[in-house]
């Protein structure tokens, strides 16, 4: 296999100078697990298409209303109409959008609607909820004395007849409009216009009681001020039926804009009754002077008067007004000190005439209380807890009325009392006008103070009564729109994103629980130098290095030969290199076979000591005898021209292999012949490859390290525990291996399949003829998983 090594620069562009986070290195393990995505994608998706395929859909209905503030309406008719109506005030858009939201808007509207019975088709999967397209509809023509939820199904059998199955099992077959009287109350089933393409149709007729039905959309509807300076507030409501979400919209404005117009025909009812009252004992007293004014003229003969007597009347008249005034004032006191002896709610006092903005305000606000109040009596009894901050501002505001109301009684009869005061000075003065002309005075002017009272009351009478005819509504709706597609498209984007969460969560968790090297980022921590990298290479040959290979492993230990003749100082012959790890399956033997392999293919007459005396594997590797080898060596028992074995690797690569298990390893390893055997190869080889034990576990390799040049550490990704690295770590501190540096082994190709990437060493090694390897390519893609 030809490759090209393509030279790249440093990544320091995404590392940092201390190594703490690499971002490239980050995102390549991510990709690497590119399958496992695509298949939590696919699979998060189809989940996703199921659920809506066989889910309600959900449609978002929703109105624009604009709040009609009385003070602000451009319509010439509607502001005539609203200069009229004394009794109007502003409304609070904060207050309207709790007022849309309520029990008692949304009740009407369920009740408009017979929301309070739903209809659903049975299916296999799920229930279609039916709404316009039912064959059937219920009446109920009696209602039960205790509401009660129930259900019962339905099966269309023909035009004439249904079957009625109860909850209980039992089943009865009835005639359309045929009355049934059972705990739900007394009803009947009619038909509708999708009765004939409804035949053998199960359906789910199911009754709620009609407070909780309310409370069921009243939770749907959500209500939001659009913007603070306009009084244009957007309702939204949630619905799968959308026929029905549209209905359930325009029915609660209608209602909404009902009970504004209720209650402000309630405030000028009660205005009416209290003028017209006024009125009928106003009437009697203006009768009675008329009569005394006739009749004194009539007696007396009076038909012209004095210019003295012309100017007292003009300036006891002006006088009189003003008494009048007070006098009118001091009755509406009066009346408003009588509705807070009362506290009779049906009933507002009038105001006309009182100028104090404390007084009104409170006045209107208690009126709002009362109304408030009247509102949760028509659904909660009185005892409920809720009306105990409602009563406690009523006390508050009626303390305030009664003490602005004292107030102004007082500044009043003080008036009053200075008028009356005027009014004798007048009368004084004018002694000697004749007694009569002086009488015809006081009758003319009491007929014209009544007069003018009485006129002034039927004005605001008649105000009133076009403030109570009047229609105009308290909102209009200014947009209306549905939509069904948020749903699906949030389903959807949800669906995506927990594709991705998932398997990067499966990813992220795998590498926490992880606690083996993963990457060279964690060697370094260590402080001891990487002599190498060799990535993963599945194959069945333990040899990859000879003089035909040029696989990446090959091309790497080729590296790794070059890099090492560097730690031996370029020294020429008798190189002593020791090979060890932590724990068995790191690739320690692979290394020192396929390393020496390298050496020897160079021209380097090489040869590999098998000194792992536990469990050796390079015999095996090279096909040679495993009999006969170093313990014999050691114990005397063979010469070391004897146990020298040829490979068939290469002419220059030579083994001595184990031989027989010793019982006592250490004992060899630490004798004189070892010694001697190390000298005299120094002086017959130029490489000499010593494949130790697992230093982890024993201490032969740490017997033998004194033999050797180099000492090179076989850390597997994957295998090599990171607890092994603070011993790697503490071996360097000590100095227990001289010149000790780590190969990094078995590195899993990341990006796609043939392409390895050296993240600290900045080289990329691409293939570019492969014999494509169908069993490593599928156990590849299975490992990303």
């Amino acid at each position: 296999m030809n490759t090209e090594r393509i030279l790249i620069s440093p990544i320091s562009e995404v590392k940092g100078d201390n190594a703490d986070f690499n971002l490239r290195e980050t995102i390549n393990k991510y990709v690497f697990h590119w399958p496992l995505f695509l298949l939590g994608i696919v699979l998060a998706l189809t989940l996703a298409y199921f659920y809506l395929r066989y889910s309600d859909p959900e449609y978002e209905i929703k109105a624009k209303l604009l709040i009609k503030d009385d003070k602000k309406d451009a319509n010439p008719v509607a502001e005539e109409l609203k200069r009229l109506d004394v009794f109007s005030s502003s409304n609070v858009v904060e207050n309207e959008l709790e007022v849309l939201q309520s029990r008692k808007i949304m009740k009407k509207v369920v009740e408009d609607l017979d929301l309070w019975v739903s209809y659903q088709k049975v299916g296999r999967v799920n229930d279609l909820d039916f709404y316009d397209q039912t064959p059937v509809r219920l009446t109920m023509i009696k209602p039960a004395e205790v509401p009660a939820n129930e259900s019962f199904e339905v099966i269309i059998k023909s035009p004439e007849k249904y079957l009625m199955i109860r909850p209980n099992g039992e089943t009865k077959e009835i005639g359309y409009g045929h009355v049934v009287t059972n705990s739900m109350g007394t009803w009947k089933l009619d038909t509708t216009g999708t009765l004939p393409q409804s035949i053998g149709y199960k359906i789910r007729v199911s009754v709620s009681d009609l407070d909780k039905a309310a409370d069921k959309y009243a939770s749907k509807v959500s209500t939001e001020k659009l913007n603070k300076q306009a009084s244009v507030v957007e309702i939204v409501l949630k619905d799968n039926v959308l026929s029905r979400g549209k209905k359930i919209v325009n029915s609660l404005v209608v209602a909404y804009n009902e009970e504004k117009a209720e209650e402000k025909r309630k405030i000028a009812e009660n205005a009416l009754q209290f003028i017209d009252s006024r009125l009928d004992s106003l009437s009697g007293e203006l009768t009675s002077v008329e009569k005394d004014f006739e009749g004194f003229r009539s007696s007396q003969g009076i038909t012209n008067i004095s210019s003295e007597a012309q100017l007292y009347l003009e300036n006891v008249k002006a006088n009189d007004i003003q008494l009048n005034d007070v006098n009118v004032k001091l009755n509406v006191i009066e009346g408003i000190e009588s509705y807070l002896r009362s506290n009779n709610a049906n009933s507002a006092p009038a105001t006309f005439g009182i100028s104090d903005p404390a007084l009104i305000a409170n006045i209107n606000k208690l009126m709002e209380l009362q109304l408030q109040k009247d509102r949760l009596l028509a659904t909660t009894p009185e005892s409920n807890p809720v009306f105990e901050p409602i009563n406690k501002q009523i006390a508050t505001t009626k303390a305030g009325i009664r003490e602005n109301v004292g107030n102004i009684k007082r500044s009043l009869l003080a008036a009053k009392s200075q008028l009356s005061s005027n009014n004798d000075r007048f009368e004084a003065s004018i002694k000697n006008i004749p007694g009569q002309e002086r009488k015809f005075v006081s009758i003319k002017r009491q007929q014209s103070v009544k007069e003018n009272l009485y006129v002034y009351l039927l004005q605001k009478r008649e105000e009133a009564a076009l403030s109570y005819a009047q229609t105009l509504t308290a909102s209009t709706t200014v947009d209306y729109t549905y939509d069904e597609s948020e749903k699906k498209s949030l389903t959807f984007a949800v669906a995506f994103l927990l594709g991705l969460i998932i398997p990067a969560g499966v990813v992220y968790g795998r590498g926490l629980i992880n606690n083996s090297v993963t990457n060279t980022r964690e060697i370094e921590e260590t402080s001891v130098p990487v002599l190498g990298e060799l990535m993963y290479m599945d194959t069945d040959d333990y040899v990859v290095v000879r003089d035909s290979e040029r696989s990446i492993v090959a091309e790497q230990f080729r590296a790794m030969r070059t890099n090492l003749l560097y730690l031996h100082e370029r020294k020429e012959s008798g190189r002593v290199t020791l090979i060890t790890s932590s724990i068995p399956n790191e690739g320690k033997s692979f290394v020192s076979t396929n390393l020496a392999a390298a050496l020897a293919t160079s021209g380097r007459k090489t040869i590999i000591l098998e000194m792992d005396f536990r469990k050796p594997k390079i015999a095996e590797y090279l096909g040679l005898d495993p009999h006969k080898g170093l313990t014999e060596y050691l114990t005397g028992k063979a010469t070391a021209t004897e146990i020298i074995q040829s490979s068939n690797v290469d002419p220059d690569l030579f083994v001595m292999a184990t031989g027989e298990l010793p019982a006592n390893p250490t004992k060899l390893l630490d004798s004189k012949r070892m010694d001697d055997l190390i000298a005299w190869l120094r002086t017959e080889y130029d490489d000499i490859i010593i494949d130790t034990p697992p230093v982890y576990l024993v201490t032969d390799a740490m017997i033998l390290a004194r033999l050797s040049d180099v000492s090179l550490y076989v850390v597997r990704q994957g295998t090599t525990l990171k607890e092994h690295l603070q011993y790697i770590k503490g071996l360097n501190k000590q100095q227990k291996f001289r010149k000790l540096n780590i190969v990094f082994n078995g590195i899993q190709m990341d990006g796609k399949y043939g392409y390895g990437y050296s993240y600290d060493y900045g080289y990329y090694v691409k293939p570019t003829s492969q014999k494509t390897n169908y069993k490593a390519t599928i156990r590849s893609f299975l490992n990303r998983f």
